[in-house]
């Protein structure tokens, strides 16, 4: 009995390393330059937006997750999004920087601010 289990063990973690995903996104990109990296919040799997996003992705992440949700998501999806009201002049920009591979979004504020 135990020689037919291990067979069986052996043959599902075979197969589950074999199987590859073709239509899954690649999974975080690293950079190489600032360029290569945008505004958004978009993930696989979320149907809503953030119309406030500040945060930082490699522009391949962006667009694979942005391909993924216009497959997958319904008018339904979008209709149970929350709303979000208005919210104050931010009083900073975003600059976009590749650092160690990554993409970060920083503030600088802006000249006119304390105005």
């Amino acid at each position: 009995m135990r020689p037919l289990v291990c067979l069986v063990l052996l043959c599902t973690l075979l197969l589950a390393t074999s199987c590859k995903k073709t239509s899954a996104p690649s999974g975080p990109h690293a950079c190489k330059s600032d360029d290569e990296c945008v505004v958004s919040c978009d993930h696989v799997g979320d149907c809503c937006h953030n119309p406030y996003c500040e945060s930082a992705q490699h522009r391949d992440d962006a667009n694979e997750a942005r391909t993924e949700n216009e497959k997958h998501c319904t008018a339904d999806d979008r209709k149970h999004c929350p709303v979000i009201g208005a919210r104050m002049q931010p009083t900073y920009s975003i600059a976009l920087h590749c650092r160690d591979s990554g993409c970060v979004a920083d503030q600088v504020p802006l000249a006119d601010a304390g105005r």
